[in-house]
């Protein structure tokens, strides 16, 4: 009898050759970000973002020490990808990380507490 399940030799290397402990996957987020060029005439980015500001996802967005961007209430309803990408549609949108700090500081519309913040490198929620 044939198991149902063959078990991998332990001492295999299963790690992909592009793997490093220092660099992340080149192809981890590949095809994942939303490609505004992509859309139709009726469809832009000014157009989605007037949407997540409408719609509750985005609430805000100012300066302090750091570009600010708050989060409304829809915006915990998204997938972490969502999430994601709507953060990164405004902050593109309206140039959020040109300033000095190099990232934008994510608040709760409600509370004006930190949730987390983007950076060059993605979105990270405390």
């Amino acid at each position: 009898m044939h198991p149902f399940m063959v078990r991998p030799d332990p001492n295999a290397d299963l790690k992909p050759k592009s793997w490093s402990s220092r660099h992340y996957h080149p192809a981890q987020w590949e095809g994942m970000d939303w490609d505004p060029q992509a859309w139709n005439e009726n469809w832009t980015p000014a157009v989605a973002l007037a949407r997540l500001y409408n719609g509750g996802v985005l609430h805000d967005q100012y300066a302090e020490r750091v570009p600010v961007l708050e989060v409304g209430p829809r915006f915990y309803e998204l997938s972490d990808l969502d999430q994601r990408r709507s953060v990164k549609l405004a902050v593109d949108y309206y140039g959020m990380l040109e300033q000095k700090s190099g990232l934008v500081e994510l608040r709760d519309w409600h509370t004006h507490d930190r949730i987390g913040v983007y950076t060059q490198s993605g979105m990270m929620l405390d």
